[in-house]
């Protein structure tokens, strides 16, 4: 057989029914399949099956992305004009020209304190008064704001690891004037912002150093008294003398937690029998507790009227089989057994009494025995653990003592960290100098064809990719296997391949009839599969009688039934099909030579169906569905429609019933709970899973036993099923062909 599903689409075998299966009356929806994540290898066969969806949305994206590149480099292209300042570290003196190794972390702040210097208003408002840049058209285009534009259009970026900034501007320059006039526009920045450095006051590394030594001094301070209270606490109790000290109360407090749980335990058993026993004794069972009915059954005098009482019952026996059951020697025993017996019954109840009094009495014992050693342990648990809160306390004050003054200790040493960079920073007044100024730009900064090629490659790749799942993820349409199963949760019997990707396609005249005239087609192997996996699903006894329904018409339930019927009536056993689709009938159509009349007129009473039955051939009957009654739900649920079928199924082996779509007319629901199996037709890319989820849903509600679900129409796709297999298929036969007429050469 060579369209067994490969690995990708392995063939479910049938489930237990108890999962599916709903016994009749009992209203039930079945519950949605749990969800199940999307595997590598489906996002595999969604990339093979959308592949050309994917390269022409890549294709075309990147093509409209090279083409607003190229529209975009001929006819606004931008340029860019850059100047580098370069900021020097602080000097040794103002006459000495040797710089301090300064670390990398104060050069980086220098570097950020001074960019925020070139983008502040002073600087811009001193490059817009320059006229150079008053005479250029950046600035004549709007003179009102700008400072604001200025601010907006120049870029300034601090070069980390390095003494530079870089100050640029980027702007579209039709004209080689307007190329000139973004370098002037940036070298009058520049300028503006080396003046100012020149100019600016030290007042706020000033008071930013006293301001740090104002808080070491407090921080020094804190340090101080800290120091001397740990001493004091120190001199009054060794620290090491209170760590063992606590260790020998935490061990003693241990071992009353232990003592004192152990008795709690044994108060709540003792208190949990009282209450049992009085319970019992509310409710007159005290008798039958075990220690009272040990206590009885050990008193001597009991067991010796007990004792007697055997001896008289066997005495009585043995007189009753001699004498008869009148005799006046019966009578004497019998009187005297009955009161042997009252006097057990009395002597048991004293005994039951007195053994009762004592086991309450004991147990009350027992329980304010337990209430009492507990409060004496409780009360000295209280004292020693009062000792200990007292001695942790005093080791937590010295540990955050010790902790407070690590911490001002680090703090200390951070803060002497950073006066000595303030220090460093005001020895002398950082000075910032034009390093690189800005020439006229030749070369386009953007748009980048290194820059917007990949960018249009990938956003076509990711927009191709997210168009084929998006595809995907919103068709709801039965495709494929593992929608069967992960969708509807139902076991898959077979699939059967769509006629149009068959090479016989020209051959099949009638789809419904492939299995009667191409039994060795790739369709009829299709169905030897499905009466392959039909005939082991269950035993043959519970499969006699089938109903083979879908969600709506058009499906291919004809196309099932005939071709199931033909493979099964094929192996030898005796079939007959039934036309239960009253509304639109296929057998006449397929059948010429049927007899007048059918089901409905045998539900009628108008003829007997035996009449109305047509041999196709041998082992394989049907039976039309005749003229279209007044009311079909009724004649089929009728009890004249059970002993039809019982009739059938005495004369054949298999009795198939072709239904009506079960979302159209409630017909195969009817139906459904008459026959041992139903099987649902699903044609694959027609079919919905909610359409299909409702199906299956309707005939779960009426008691219906779902055997599996035939997959029809399926596709021959890229990615998708049954190409592998027909290709498979069709090359096996050629050999086997060329095989055979070798052997006949």
């Amino acid at each position: 057989m060579d369209i067994i599903p490969t690995r990708g689409q392995t063939l479910q075998s049938p489930r237990d029914q108890k999962a599916l299966a709903v016994p009749s009356g009992v209203h039930h929806v079945g519950a949605a399949p749990a969800a199940v994540g999307i595997t590598g290898k489906e996002i595999l066969g969604i990339l093979r099956k959308r592949m050309w969806m994917i390269i022409i949305t890549s294709l075309i994206i990147t093509l409209v992305v090279l083409t607003i590149t190229l529209v975009w480099w001929i006819y606004w292209p931008l340029y860019t004009a850059t100047a580098f300042l370069e900021v020097i570290p602080p000097q040794t003196s103002g006459i000495v020209r040797t710089n301090l190794l300064v670390n990398k972390d104060i050069m980086d702040s220098l570097l950020r304190s001074k960019a925020r210097v070139v983008r502040s208003e002073n600087v811009l408002q001193s490059a817009t008064k320059d006229n150079a840049v008053r005479n250029t058209n950046w600035f004549q285009i709007d003179t009102d704001d700008v400072v604001k534009r200025l601010s907006e259009d120049i870029t300034v970026v601090p070069q980390a690891g390095t003494s530079h900034i870089l100050i640029s501007m980027t702007a579209g320059a039709a004209s080689e004037k307007e190329k000139n006039d973004l370098a002037e526009i940036v070298n009058a920045v520049a300028l503006a912002a080396v003046a100012e450095s020149s100019t600016r006051l030290g007042a706020e590394r000033a008071r930013r150093i006293n301001n740090l030594r104002a808080e070491l001094d407090s921080l020094q301070r804190d340090l101080r008294d800290i120091r001397n209270r740990a001493e004091t606490a120190r001199r009054t109790a060794s620290a090491d003398n209170l760590q063992q000290r606590q260790s020998v109360v935490n061990i003693q407090l241990q071992a009353m937690t232990t003592q004192m749980v152990r008795l709690q335990i044994a108060k709540a058993e003792a208190d949990a029998a009282l209450k049992a026993l009085t319970d019992q004794e509310a409710i007159g069972q005290l008798e039958s507790i075990p220690d009272v009915q040990q206590s009885v059954e050990m008193d001597v005098n009991l067991r010796q009227l007990k004792s007697r009482i055997m001896d008289f019952e066997t005495e009585l026996q043995n007189a009753s089989r001699k004498l008869g059951p009148d005799h006046r020697t019966i009578k004497m025993i019998e009187t005297r057994l009955e009161s042997m017996k009252n006097k057990a019954a009395e002597r048991e109840k004293m005994l039951a009494t007195r053994a009762i009094r004592w086991i309450k009495t004991r147990r009350e014992a027992d329980s304010v025995s337990m209430t009492a050693q507990l409060m004496q342990v409780q009360q000295k648990f209280n004292e020693i653990n009062a000792r200990v809160s007292d001695l942790e306390a005093n080791l937590t004050m010295l540990k955050q003592l010790a902790q407070r003054e690590k911490e001002i200790s680090w703090n200390i040493q951070a803060l002497d960290k950073q006066l000595l960079n303030e220090r460093l920073l005001a020895v002398a007044e950082e000075e910032v100098r034009l390093l690189i100024p800005a020439i006229k730009p030749r070369e386009i900064s953007m748009p980048r064809w290194s820059i917007m090629v990949p960018i249009g490659i990938m956003l076509g790749l990711g927009i191709g990719f997210g168009v084929a799942f998006l595809v995907e993820f919103i068709d709801t349409s039965i495709r494929s296997p593992s929608d069967i199963y992960k969708r509807v949760d139902l076991p898959l019997l077979g699939m059967v391949a769509h006629t149009d990707d068959l090479e016989e396609e020209k051959e099949i005249e009638e789809l419904r009839l492939a299995f009667l005239t191409h039994p060795n087609s790739l369709i009829g192997e299709a169905f030897r599969q499905i009466r392959t996996c039909l005939l082991f699903s269950g035993p043959a006894s519970q499969r006699r009688s089938l109903l083979v329904t879908s969600p709506l018409p058009e499906d291919g339930r004809s196309t099932v039934t005939m071709n199931l019927a033909a493979a099964i009536a094929h192996d030898g056993r005796r079939v007959l099909v039934v036309d239960a689709n009253f509304r639109q009938p296929v057998i006449p159509t397929l059948f010429p030579q049927c007899p007048d009349g059918g089901l409905s007129s045998a539900l009628v009473g108008q003829g007997d169906w035996r009449d109305l039955v047509y041999e196709v051939q041998p082992n394989l009957h049907v039976l039309s569905a005749g003229v279209l009654p007044p009311n079909p739900a009724e004649l089929l649920g009728s009890d004249e429609m059970r002993n039809i079928l019982v009739e059938m199924l005495d004369l054949y082996d298999q009795v198939i019933i072709d239904g009506p779509p079960c979302l159209v007319v409630t017909d195969s629901a009817i139906l459904a709970t008459l026959v041992d199996g139903v099987i649902m037709t699903v044609r694959a890319g027609a079919n919905t899973y909610g359409a299909v989820q409702r199906t299956r849903d309707v005939l779960l509600r009426v008691g219906a036993h779902i055997i599996g679900v035939v997959l029809n129409g399926v596709r021959v796709t890229a990615g998708g099923y049954l190409r592998k297999n027909y290709e498979t298929f069709y090359e096996y036969h050629e050999l086997a062909q060329l095989s055979a007429e070798e052997t006949i050469v």
